[in-house]
């Protein structure tokens, strides 16, 4: 238990040195990868309406 506590304290202090500079760092990639996940989970929305019409057409047909 010790030694996870003095693990969790070192990576604890490391965060809060290190984290701001990383975060203005990476900021604007984690933006952009944001806007992309967005981007294609309606691309995915998308199609998946469409086979989802496909289907209903295909059961209305027999």
């Amino acid at each position: 238990m010790l030694c996870f506590t003095a693990t969790h304290d070192k990576c604890a202090s490391f965060a809060k040195q290190n984290l701001p500079r990383l975060a203005k760092k990476y900021r604007a990639l984690f933006f952009v990868f944001i806007k992309f996940a967005r981007l294609f989970d309606d691309i995915a929305a998308y199609f998946c309406c469409i086979k989802l019409l496909k289907s209903i057409k295909f059961e209305l047909k027999f």
